[in-house]
């Protein structure tokens, strides 16, 4: 057993880390880890797991039903007991708030195949726009707006001016993707990702997205 049962809501993500015993030359290629949830009804969900940086791996999953899950993990390197054989457990409890994300669930085609719905039913209409790149062009740090002259911005930066934005035009989706050609995300070109970049920066982004209720396309 990795770690004691945690309790997380329900859609929600849970994020477990594992720590390899052994050293790789370049863990982000020569690694791949993955897990398997096991829900209450028996359902199971696959996941894989990315590197973090030095030994550390991490499997974020979100539970879909109420109840116990466990979970297990299996590396391609079966002899580090760090990674392969390790198991744990998540208690999902309901969600109590108004994200509705979260009181409905992910998204999935109508029973009719005729619109968008939730995980639980609920209608949904799909508005949003595209943010080509935006992980590497809508900064967290600053924000261009004209209308601020140089000044701070009152949302924080570009990309959560922007989402305020959108928020208050009543979208509900935001569309975009990182560009792999970008530098920054790299630290060796196509061979070796920066981790700290996408917990700078990206994870940062995605996490207020879905605070706002955002559906990440």
């Amino acid at each position: 057993m990795c770690a004691p049962s945690p309790t997380i809501e329900c859609w929600h993500v849970s994020e477990i880390t594992l720590s390899a015993k052994a050293s790789f030359v370049n863990p982000y290629a020569d690694v791949q880890v993955s897990a398997t949830f096991t829900g209450p009804q028996g359902q199971t969900i696959y996941r894989e797991a990315f590197w973090d940086g030095q030994n550390t791996w991490k499997i974020r999953f979100a539970p879909t039903a109420i109840g116990q899950w466990t979970w297990k993990a299996t590396a391609s390197h079966t002899g580090d007991a760090g990674l392969h054989g390790q198991t744990g457990e998540l208690q999902c409890i309901a969600y109590k708030g108004d994200n509705p994300v979260y009181r409905h669930g992910f998204l999935r085609i109508s029973g009719n195949r005729r619109h968008f719905c939730h995980a639980d039913g609920t209608p949904f209409f799909w508005l949003g726009d595209t943010h080509y790149q935006m992980p590497d062009t809508e900064r967290v740090d600053e924000c261009n707006h004209p209308e601020h002259g140089g000044a701070t911005c009152p949302h924080g930066g570009q990309f959560q001016h922007l989402l305020a934005d959108r928020k208050q035009r009543g979208f509900n989706v935001y569309q975009t993707y990182p560009s792999a050609t970008s530098p920054h995300w790299w630290m060796e070109t196509y061979s070796r990702i920066n981790p700290e970049r996408f917990r700078k920066v990206f994870d940062v982004q995605m996490d207020q997205l879905a605070g706002q209720g955002f559906i990440i396309v």
